[in-house]
């Protein structure tokens, strides 16, 4: 099957990376998202791999190393060769999130021992260091204003880092799905007033942007959160709104800059920087998940977003399966996808662990979409 060797390829350097903590936490979510396509759909994805439990075991071993990696201050991953300030992450080290609430659960609903130092049972974490994390985001984590002197901290912004106060576009990905189960709604949409210290329309920037907030609504609607009910609450339902918006307009202001190639400038309106990759696949990821909300997920209906257009969907899935191709043109023979913002320093092309991360996130949103659309699911009109 195509998926099965796609993964093959792409899965040996995302492993294989040295990573910080946002690329751990990345990593577990392009595993998390394959194994639970295998579990909605039942394919051979498990099988690759040659895990009794799906994909679980890879998950428990990237989580146990990342709550091994907790500093004192609560910050998940970030102690990588002393107390942690060699990762000034404030929010990055929140992006490992969904994965250890979904171990939580698998613990809750198996009734599988916890981890304890004084066994070698196969154990799953506490949620103590999802607690520990939440809190420093909550009570310790910097701010910044969002208007000069601003005092209220509901007027005030997350900032992405602990050594200076800056807000990164990329926060809205790393933090809002982190966020999302817990029900701190309110922090989820202070994000939405993102601004850039780099002024370039820098292009992955927005690819995280997008990225997090189809997370978020995907979160929201998956039956599985149980929360539903909260996205139909009268004051939950127009942040919903006003976020889905935003996500609509972001996409439709990249895809003006999409080149004959099907891949985007480093920075979108500069002719003069590189042909980037992993937009592309950001992008490409986004558009199959939003399709599928649209397409699958009939409590999506409840909340009255915006549909689209039957142009705008059949243009953007083609436009999704264009990237895809694009992106995968971009592998080599050992799984590195090329020209993307490399590591270390993003500025140039080359290869990183969230190339691979998306590369794979995008194959699995890709096979959901169309398996939910030969399954003929739903039936014809959801999209009004």
């Amino acid at each position: 099957m195509y998926l099965r060797r796609r993964l093959e390829v792409l899965f040996p350097p995302l492993l294989a990376a040295q990573r910080s903590s946002w690329e751990q936490g990345i990593c577990t979510q392009a595993l998390l998202e394959c194994h639970m396509l295998g579990e909605s759909i039942g394919n051979s994805v498990h099988a690759q791999f040659g895990a009794p439990f799906g994909f679980v075991p890879w998950l428990y071993a990237l989580a146990h190393d990342a709550l091994v990696r907790q500093g004192p201050d609560g910050r998940l991953a970030v102690l990588l060769n002393g107390d942690g300030k060699s990762d000034a992450g404030v929010l990055d080290p929140a992006c490992i999130g969904s994965t250890l609430y979904y171990l939580w659960s698998v613990q809750q609903k198996h009734r599988l021992p916890v981890a304890n130092v004084n066994t070698r049972e196969f154990a799953f974490p506490t949620p103590r260091g999802v607690e520990r994390m939440l809190r420093y985001i909550l009570e310790e984590c910097p701010r910044a204003s969002v208007t000069r002197g601003a005092a209220s901290r509901d007027e005030q912004l997350l900032s992405h880092r602990i050594d200076v106060v800056e807000i990164w576009s990329d926060s809205v990905y790393m933090l809002s799905p982190f966020l999302a189960p817990s029900g701190e709604w309110s922090h989820i949409f202070d994000l939405t007033s993102y601004q850039f210290k780099r002024k370039a329309f820098w292009g992955v920037g927005n690819g995280w942007v997008c990225c997090g907030i189809i997370r978020v609504l995907l979160t929201v609607f998956h039956a599985d959160f149980g929360l539903t009910s909260e996205a139909e609450d009268e004051q939950t339902a127009p942040l919903l709104r006003k976020v889905y918006h935003i996500l609509l307009r972001t996409i439709r202001g990249c895809l003006v800059y999409i080149l004959p190639s099907h891949l985007f400038r480093d920075v979108l309106d500069d002719p003069a920087s590189f042909e980037e990759t992993n937009l592309s696949q950001m992008l490409s990821y986004t558009l199959y998940r939003l399709l599928d909300l649209h397409q699958a997920y009939p409590a999506f209906k409840a909340v009255r977003l915006s549909p689209l257009t039957d142009r705008e969907r059949e243009d953007w899935e083609e436009l999704a399966q264009a990237m895809q191709r694009a992106t995968e043109a971009k592998t080599d023979l050992w799984g590195f996808v090329r020209d993307v913002c490399g590591s270390p320093r993003f500025n140039s092309p080359g290869t990183a662990a969230e190339g691979q991360a998306w590369a794979m996130m995008m194959e699995v949103a890709r096979a959901e979409y169309l398996w939910h659309k030969s399954q003929q699911i739903p039936t014809p009109g959801t999209w009004n």
